[in-house]
């Protein structure tokens, strides 16, 4: 017996290999590609704001950004921390409560100053937009905890301002938030910086054509407090932009605003004094002052931690001195600060208060936050 288009002695072969390809695509079907997430290491400095050795930076980096796809990803929780592909994120938990009080305590320091303008910004941070969807719907909506927190706003003078539109335009084409760690990047504060302008009534200034550089490897927080393998192996990079305008600038670290207590800084810093996030305002301190040649005849104070670093720099453009204060830092220094005071003695038009989600109802932060509002 023959058979078309074979050799007899074929046909075996031919069998074979058809039951080969068919036990390949059911094994595709039923077990799909899988993603292996390393185990999670400890770290003896969960503390440090940065973790960098030479290991670090055995994988290059560029300029270019890519997003890594991880909606489909496994991902490892660690409690506090999702660890997913080589991005690490913060497990968010809307606190409605909390934001209300936030809002509540932003409303009533509104009202000592009524001349002044106040901005509310709170900035949502990568698991919004990159993490799985049970972490950023729901109970965990980072974007209807903004909105709570708006609706809570009773004083006329504050102006919030919903950055949340102009991130989520940028998060699938621009480097806008570390995958290392928890802040977001320069390029995540300019679009923060460009939805202000918009509320604040001025034109926002092009990255392009500033002075700029770049960190090549950073290693921040998230690696820091979940100890992963894979983000050391997969560093970021860090850019930094320089403000148009010429500045001079000056730290307090006691708190007190006085001559003998000035310390001379610089609002970018190549060389920071720690971790390279430090580059920007060159960290956290209880007062930071930058004088500007902007010659607008506006004077702002923004009220933040360390996600306001980034977003500072970009305001020296439009004000004439921009005064910066961490509660945290204030809390911990000699002196103890009445913000409607320090307004008022200063000629302060604008107060921003700027904080990302987690803040806004963390007791580290608010509890020092309240005191500086004096509610």
């Amino acid at each position: 017996m023959s058979v078309k288009g074979f050799d007899q002695k074929q046909v075996p072969i031919a069998i074979a290999s058809l039951v080969v390809v068919v036990a390949i695509m059911v094994c595709i079907l039923v077990f799909g590609k899988t993603t292996s997430i390393p185990t999670l290491e400890t770290t003896t400095e969960s503390s440090k704001e940065e973790q960098t050795t030479e290991e670090s930076t055995t994988k290059e980096t560029t300029t270019e950004y890519t997003r890594a796809t991880t909606q489909a990803q496994e991902f490892k929780n660690t409690g506090a921390i999702i660890v997913q592909g080589n991005r690490a994120m913060e497990i968010f938990g809307k606190n409605e409560n909390g934001l209300k009080r936030y809002a509540g305590y932003i409303s009533t320091f509104a009202e000592k100053v009524p001349n002044v303008t106040v901005y509310m910004m709170l900035a949502p941070t990568s698991i919004e937009f990159y993490g799985p969807e049970e972490y950023h719907t729901g109970d965990r909506s980072q974007k209807k905890g903004m909105e709570v927190a708006y609706a809570a706003v009773t004083a006329k003078n504050v102006k919030t301002v919903n950055i949340y539109k102009e991130l989520e335009r940028y998060v699938d084409e621009e480097y806008v938030y570390f995958r290392t760690d928890h802040h977001w990047t320069a390029r995540g504060a300019y679009h923060a910086y460009v939805a202000f302008s918009k509320v604040a009534g001025f034109d926002s200034i092009p990255l392009e054509g500033r002075k700029t550089g770049k960190f090549d490897t950073f290693v921040g927080t998230l690696y820091a407090w979940s100890g992963a393998s894979i983000l050391k192996e997969n560093p970021d990079y860090l850019e930094y932009f320089y403000p148009v305008t010429e500045t001079t600038a000056y730290r307090y670290p006691n708190g007190y605003i006085r001559d003998e207590e000035a310390i001379p800084m610089q609002v970018i810093n190549e060389n920071p004094p720690s971790g390279k996030y430090t580059c920007f305002i060159e960290g956290d301190n209880p007062v930071t002052k930058i004088s500007t040649n902007a010659g607008t005849g506006r004077k702002i104070v923004v009220i933040k931690e360390s996600y306001g670093n980034s977003f500072a720099p970009y305001l020296c453009d439009h004000y004439d001195e921009v005064w910066v204060i961490d509660p945290r830092k204030v809390n911990e220094s000699a002196n103890e600060i009445d913000l409607a005071s320090f307004v008022n003695k200063y000629g302060i038009t604008d107060v921003m208060f700027l904080n990302y989600m987690f803040a806004a109802t963390s007791p580290q932060y608010i509890d020092p936050f309240n005191k500086l509002l004096g509610t």
